[in-house]
């Protein structure tokens, strides 16, 4: 191990530039403002020089004018647009966050961090989310304990053992021996309390709430996980 991550070292800092230096050689004679004119003799009235004709601007054809025109382009919706996981509308009953708040006065946790912690695993628009899966990578936000059991049971059925279930995202492979029933994954408040005992038991091992973060994400030696996950939050 590396030692401590710190939220605030330059494996999460980002660097802004504040300019671009101008490169040598770019100023050139003839890039260089022409010199001004000779003084006229004394006693003499100075006139400034005469403006040169401007020539007539051309006319275009009006075909070429239309097509000058710029062309509205159509851009597909967000929905359209790969990548982003199809997520039905998100909860803001704050049912997750009423748990944090208690948990973080029992285990003796500090609530930013759960708080942080939570909102990297199901937050959506600021809300963490009661019935959010992870299976294999991917999100599902189930819109009820029946979609989230029937998403689970299809997940395990195809054989994926790596399943994140809830408020904090516990996992299923590694956890679930430590609920009844999958369906007591789902209950915000078992939920919380499994993983905000893990994040106090990673707190005591590691010496620092930084690096129990890291831990409750990744594995001890998957310290560019840890790092991701640490900044990530």
């Amino acid at each position: 191990m590396a030692g401590a991550i710190s939220l605030a070292s330059p494996v999460c800092a980002q660097t802004f530039s504040t300019g671009i230096p101008e490169p040598i050689g770019a100023r050139t004679k003839a890039a260089m403002p022409p010199a001004a004119p000779a003084a006229a003799p004394f006693g003499t009235i100075a006139r400034a020089p005469a403006k040169p004709a401007q020539p007539a601007k051309p006319t275009q054809p009006a075909s070429l004018a239309k097509l000058a025109q710029p062309v509205p382009v159509a851009r597909p919706s967000s929905a359209a647009r790969p990548g982003k996981p199809k997520r039905n509308a998100a909860s803001t009953s704050n049912v997750c966050e009423r748990e944090l708040a208690r948990a973080s006065a029992v285990y003796n946790i500090p609530l930013p961090v759960l708080y942080a912690v939570g909102l990297q695993e199901s937050g959506i628009n600021g809300h963490l989310q009661q019935y959010m899966l992870n299976v294999a990578g991917k999100d599902y936000l189930a819109t009820s304990l029946p979609d989230a059991m029937r998403a689970f049971n299809e997940a395990r059925a195809q054989g994926i053992k790596l399943i994140d279930v809830g408020c904090l995202q516990v996992n299923y492979y590694y956890h679930g021996k430590k609920f009844r029933s999958v369906e007591q994954m789902f209950n915000p408040r078992l939920n919380v309390d499994v993983a905000a005992q893990e994040l106090r038991d990673w707190r005591k091992s590691q010496g620092n709430w930084t690096m129990a973060v890291a831990r409750y994400n990744a594995s001890k030696h998957n310290v560019a996980g840890q790092k991701r996950y640490v900044c990530a939050v």
